[in-house]
């Protein structure tokens, strides 16, 4: 087992608490990952990812940004996608805007 893998396993449980946002994050800091490259690994701005890390998006991000993601990170995408459409409905709950059943 790499270590990727074993700090993927000890995430799990954490993983499921987290927000969409947290997930990026923690994922990120517990590879030991810089977020400057991960930019560059998911060739996005640094300030989107800084954006997404922190919550401030209010719509479901690109699928292709969460399939970088998901492989980045080795999460399954539909776990991302839910997890983001949680993130973007409780924001729209928060601002007074309808929200789809999540």
């Amino acid at each position: 087992m790499n270590r990727i893998e074993e700090i993927l396993i000890e995430m799990q449980i954490e993983t499921l608490k987290l927000s969409f946002s947290g997930i990026l994050r923690k994922t990120r800091e517990k590879i030991g990952i810089r977020q400057y490259r991960a930019a560059e690994y998911l060739k996005m701005p640094m300030s989107r990812l800084k954006n997404l890390e922190n919550g401030f998006f209010a719509e479901l991000p690109k699928s292709s940004e969460l399939k970088e993601f998901s492989e980045l990170y080795q999460i399954p995408y539909k776990f991302l996608v839910d997890k983001a459409q949680k993130q973007v409905n409780a924001r729209k709950r928060l601002m007074g805007k309808e929200v789809k059943n999540d």
